[in-house]
């Protein structure tokens, strides 16, 4: 959390001091999300086993030969069609209902918020 902004809104008045506090301690007691961690460990993954991969097919390219590694493109490129093909249906655009006017929320029902 970056305290130097807080105190920066508090000296410019911004902010009371018992504001300041409250920030803090709402963002200290807050519960932790673990989805951008686990997010980016995967994709570090991901990442770090197609660098091994590669590299390994790069220093065995002279017992593999050239020849092995262009017959196994077509094979992928089937694999990578498969895989796309079975992603297609979530990736499809979900149909919306038609619009009606009683989908909006009238006036007097929005919620009031008072300053505190």
């Amino acid at each position: 959390m970056k305290v130097h902004i807080l105190q920066e809104l508090e000296t410019r008045g911004l902010i009371t001091h018992g504001q300041t506090g409250k920030i803090i301690s709402h963002h200290l007691l807050s519960p932790f999300s673990l989805h951008w961690e686990l997010k980016t460990i995967l994709y570090l993954g991901v990442l770090l086993l197609n660098a091994g991969l590669g590299w390994l097919i790069w220093l065995n390219l002279g017992h593999i030969g050239h020849g092995q590694s262009l017959r196994l493109l077509p094979w992928s490129a089937r694999a990578a069609l498969r895989m796309r093909g079975s992603t297609g249906y979530p990736i499809r655009p979900k149909r919306r209902k038609a619009f009606r006017p009683s989908m909006i929320m009238p006036f007097a029902e929005l919620p009031y918020f008072p300053d505190s």
